[in-house]
């Protein structure tokens, strides 16, 4: 009893840390784009280390035949293979599907393993669907940087095939079927003072014509736990070195296992 209340004390005490640093970071951000000083922006961004880590609520596993429509389109990285559209050796999202069926039938069927295969694939399916993990990250992001004067965007990127491959991995451990997933989406700050017609930004987004005050990369990341349908998900909020999209760099730390 005496260690639950140590550790809910302590994680009160993170709680109220979190939210301290980005008040402070909201503040910061509005003083700096009013003066149009992006360097500031950036820095601020950069050395608030509580958006490495930023609680997100589990997911909410979709309609499996639209998730199946949606994976099967996407640039897939299963237990470290590739399944990359128009890729010489592996033939992309329907390749995907049946390997990963394959794996799940596999894993399922080891000895002690209780669950049933087909729910273990199509929780894996239905979580992997970008426009999920898009939805939960914006508006996320949009609570922690969205601001009078700033205006969050989804980057023209975020539909292309600039955004890196979704990861996933799928294994067995301490006689339960896991999975982990990696996600990744891409954003823009705007000023408001900048603009001067939103629709016509949203065209030139669209376009891919309209750069972004702050690029920002978001990266979500799950890890399920099938047998008891324990699971931790989490955005990982990444400011770009360069104009590049290094969105998979400097990871923070996975979160502790739960099992």
């Amino acid at each position: 009893w005496h260690l639950k209340l140590k550790k809910t004390c302590i994680e009160k005490k993170m709680a109220l840390d979190i939210s301290a640093s980005l008040v402070k970071l909201q503040s910061a951000i509005s003083r700096s784009t009013r003066e149009n000083d992006r360097k500031q922006v950036l820095k601020s961004l950069r050395n608030t280390r509580c958006l490495l880590y930023v609680p997100l609520d589990p997911s909410q596993p979709g309609e499996i035949s639209a998730a199946i429509s949606e994976v099967a389109k996407e640039p897939i990285i299963l237990n470290g293979v590739p399944f990359l559209r128009g890729a010489a050796r592996y033939g992309g999202g329907e390749d995907f599907l049946l390997m990963l069926r394959e794996v799940v039938d596999t894993l399922c069927k080891g000895e002690g393993m209780l669950c049933h295969p087909r729910a273990v694939y199509d929780g894996i399916v239905t979580r992997m669907a970008r426009t999920a993990s898009a939805a939960d990250s914006y508006f996320k992001l949009n609570s922690l940087l969205g601001s009078p004067d700033l205006m969050l965007m989804p980057a023209q990127n975020a539909s292309s095939k600039i955004l890196p491959p979704i990861e996933v991995e799928v294994f067995a451990s301490a006689g339960c079927v896991h999975a982990s997933f990696s996600t990744a989406n891409v954003y823009g700050l705007y000023r408001k003072a900048d603009l001067k017609d939103f629709a016509g930004l949203q065209a030139d987004i669209n376009a891919g014509t309209s750069k972004p005050w702050i690029s920002i990369n978001a990266v979500v990341e799950e890890r399920v736990n099938f047998e008891n349908g324990e699971c931790v998900r989490h955005l990982s909020v990444k400011i770009p070195e360069t104009d590049k999209y290094d969105i998979r760099s400097k990871r923070p730390p996975k979160n502790p296992a739960l099992y």
